[in-house]
This record gives structure tokens, sequence and C-alpha cells, in this order.
């Protein structure tokens, strides 16, 4: 997951950027962007030899910060 990390980025957004999910990850389905208005973080797919950290320790609800983003867009 990265997020551009600049000053339009929400804090959110720069909580999950670098973090590695494994593709039938759950979690990666909550947050697949776009997860808010504007959102231009984007996901790619690791070196199969990466270390997957998912979202441990993040609070997955403060990703949708944003009315008409409560939910995964594959809902």
């Amino acid at each position: 997951y990265l997020a551009v990390e600049d000053d339009r980025t929400r804090p959110s957004h720069l909580a999950l950027s670098g973090r590695v999910f494994a593709a039938d990850d759950p979690e990666l389905l909550r947050v697949y962007p776009p997860n808010g208005y504007q959102c231009r973080c984007i996901v790619i797919a690791a070196e199969d030899d990466a270390e997957i950290t998912g979202a441990a320790g993040l609070d997955l609800n403060s990703v949708f910060d944003d009315d008409g983003f409560k939910r995964p867009p594959t809902e």
C-alpha cells in the first residue's frame, strides 16, 4: 500500500503507507484505494519474499473518514 505522502495526505492514509498485505487478506479489501474523497493511494504487488505487515496495530475504521466511504468499495 502506498500513499503519496505529501501535505494533502490524510494521517490515516499515511499510517497505511508501506504496509504489505497478503493478497487474500480481508483487511486489504477494507482499505483498498480509493478509500476516501480524492484518495491518491495505490496498491502494488510486492516481491514474493516481502514481509507481511498487514494492518496490525491500526484502527482501520479511521481510514474511512469521509462520507460515502464508510464501507469497502467492494461492497
